[in-house]
């Protein structure tokens, strides 16, 4: 009888894990493309359920980038380790919108660790569920360059950073490059004197 049972157990988990999740979408925009360390950013979160039945006890979890600081949770949204969580019940059709701000601070308190970009991630919960329904996701390019200014991080792009570390090790390339050569042309001139005392 044990085999009947585990195989019934292993075909309710295929079943559970096959069912589709509840029929909502998620969005969060911060409404800019490029920040910098030290900014204020405001995530708009929307919450829409799709179907007509309603939904209860949805939990909203908005997960901040790593390092901010000054998180706020707006809307009775409360703050923990960076994440703010909102619970809420969704009546059929409805939408649901939340906000969240925090300020931009380098992860550790130091440096960037080379990132170019940051996120904000956003999930939505049914009930006790461990696993979200849905997320969705807003990530910014960083400047270049630290301290750079927001204009300029706009138009420098994640690139810049690569392309400003190629730049400088191509120079001391050439740097090299050049010192090689006038040891090599002095100790080639040596050669040719002490040829010629020789004979």
């Amino acid at each position: 009888m044990l085999l009947p049972l585990v195989c019934g157990a292993a075909a309710l988990a295929a079943v559970a894990a096959a069912a589709p999740p509840p029929p909502m979408s998620i969005a969060v925009t911060d409404g800019v493309d490029a920040v910098r360390w030290g900014s204020r950013l405001t995530y708009h979160v929307t919450l829409k359920n799709q179907d007509s039945a309603p939904l209860h006890g949805v939990r909203v979890e908005q997960r901040l980038p790593d390092g901010a600081r000054e998180v706020r949770g707006g809307g009775g949204g409360r703050v923990h380790h960076g994440t703010v969580v909102w619970r809420t019940d969704l009546a059929g059709r409805a939408t649901a919108a939340f906000t969240a701000s925090a300020v931009l601070g380098r992860p550790d308190g130091g440096a960037d660790g080379g990132r170019r970009r940051t996120a904000g991630t956003v999930c939505a919960y049914v009930g006790a569920a461990a696993a979200p329904a849905v997320c969705a996701a807003d990530t910014d390019e960083l400047p270049a360059v630290p301290g750079l200014s927001e204009d300029a991080a706009r138009t420098a792009g994640p690139a810049g950073g690569g392309a400003l570390a190629v730049g400088a090790a191509g120079a001391g390339a050439a740097a090299l490059a050049g010192v090689g050569f006038v040891v090599w042309r002095r100790r080639a001139g040596r050669r040719a004197e002490q040829a010629s005392d020789g004979s």
